[in-house]
């Protein structure tokens, strides 16, 4: 089981920890971990944990992981984006693209759920606008884990809908990091 480490600060989630064989730990950090300090990337990929509230939190470490890209919704949790895309390349064909239609309901979901950085997303370039996003089933509904910009920005301008694979359930705790 991983544990997750948050800024004490505002609860934003900056990583986990989980226990590796001989009671070693794997640190993995959120992109948001490295930006606000608390861990440092060094040139050859590795991690270092910050501060000593780190070492205090989760005792020795020994960092085995390297950098992520994580989603977080409100109710179903934190999910490993990389990981997730890892799993779709892995099996090239077994995920194939769905069509979904674009509907205001879920526009309202995504401004209200992401940060949405509106130069970025209509910057994209039709090319990216194209490639299919990634979401996940859960509890009967479809979670969109990446692509929230690509979305949004077809939304913006004047696209019916998207694709996007799906991953089945299945797959939830392989991929989900905290509840």
């Amino acid at each position: 089981m991983a544990t997750s480490i948050h800024d004490p600060r505002d609860k934003v989630m900056l990583g986990w920890a989980e226990e590796v064989s001989g009671g070693r730990l794997r640190l993995r950090v959120t992109a948001e971990g490295v930006a606000r300090g608390r861990f440092r990337q060094e040139d050859d990929g590795r991690i270092l944990a910050g501060p000593a509230e780190m070492a205090a939190v989760l005792g020795p470490v020994e960092v085995i992981g390297g950098r992520i890209e994580t989603f977080t919704n409100s109710i179903f949790g934190t999910f490993d984006v990389a990981k997730a895309w890892r799993l779709v390349r892995g099996k090239p064909g077994k995920h194939r693209p769905q069509r979904f239609p674009l509907m205001a309901e879920y526009i309202d979901y995504i401004e209200a759920e992401v940060e949405i950085d509106e130069a970025k997303a209509l910057a994209l370039p039709p090319k990216a606008l194209e490639k299919p996003v990634l979401g996940i089933w859960i509890e009967g509904k479809v979670l969109t884990l990446d692509g929230h910009h690509r979305i949004w920005a077809r939304w913006q301008l004047g696209f019916q809908d998207f694709e996007q694979i799906v991953l089945p359930e299945s797959l939830v705790d392989r991929i989900r990091i905290a509840r």
